[in-house]
């Protein structure tokens, strides 16, 4: 994803896991406690598997999260609901 930027730091209490989360891309205010927020994923010490687990999982979640915020922000601006687009939640 183009200007995603994420934060991956060591799991605390885990010597060997490593935590990976995303901000809010420019645009989107606040996010903290946003139901629309994807949560963090625990990632593997072995570099193919959390490769794997970023492109499947992650990266996924993230682009639903980012589309599902946009359109509520654009549900209440019109004050009214939109309808997914297919394959989105």
């Amino acid at each position: 994803m183009q200007g995603t930027t994420l934060l991956f730091i060591e799991r605390p209490g885990r010597q060997l896991d490593y935590l990976v989360g995303a901000f809010s891309p420019e645009g989107l205010k606040g996010g903290y406690g946003d139901p629309h927020a994807p949560r963090s994923i625990v990632l593997p010490p072995v570099p193919g598997r959390a490769a794997q687990a970023l492109t499947d999982r992650y990266l996924p979640a993230y682009e639903q999260a980012v589309y599902a915020r946009q359109t509520a922000a654009i549900s209440r601006a019109w004050g009214h609901p939109l309808r997914a687009r297919p394959g989105r939640p």
